[in-house]
């Protein structure tokens, strides 16, 4: 979020404007800007510099991050490396009750699932009908 204000030209008092051609015209905005023209333009460059490299944003890494519970404590379960990069433990944070090997916990969760969404029953549950739709936001509203 932060980079997207930086990026944005309403932060340095500049407005856009699309012409009928489709050619993207930038002007002085009738405010302010938070930032000068010129630390925009520098923000630019370092924020679309190659190699700064992606980052991967917040998505989880693993399969299922912070989703376990330890059945001991109630602890956050996380994982852990072990023995090397290949070798990953879901492992209890607070207490260290629980560890079990993330591979093999992962492949079973990944198996339940996949026979869960085969189950003819689940897409018949799934199926909903516009006339339930209306249902729906009718009991919302």
């Amino acid at each position: 979020m932060v980079k997207r204000v930086l990026l944005s030209e309403a932060a340095a008092g500049l407005r856009v404007h699309i012409d009928e051609n489709g050619e993207r015209l930038t002007i002085k905005a009738a405010w302010e800007g938070l930032i000068s023209v010129e630390e925009h333009e520098r923000l630019k460059m370092i924020l679309h510099d190659a190699r700064r490299g992606a980052s991967d944003g917040s998505a989880p890494k693993w399969l299922l991050s912070g989703l376990l519970r330890c059945w001991k404590c109630d602890g956050p379960v996380v994982s852990r490396r072990k023995w090397g990069p290949e070798t990953r433990y879901y492992v209890c944070k607070k207490n260290s009750c629980v560890g079990r090997a993330a591979k093999l916990v992962d492949a079973l969760v990944e198996e339940v699932v996949l026979r869960r969404l085969e189950d003819p029953a689940l897409l018949g549950a799934l199926a909903r009908t516009d006339e339930d739709a209306v249902a729906a936001l009718a009991e919302a509203r």
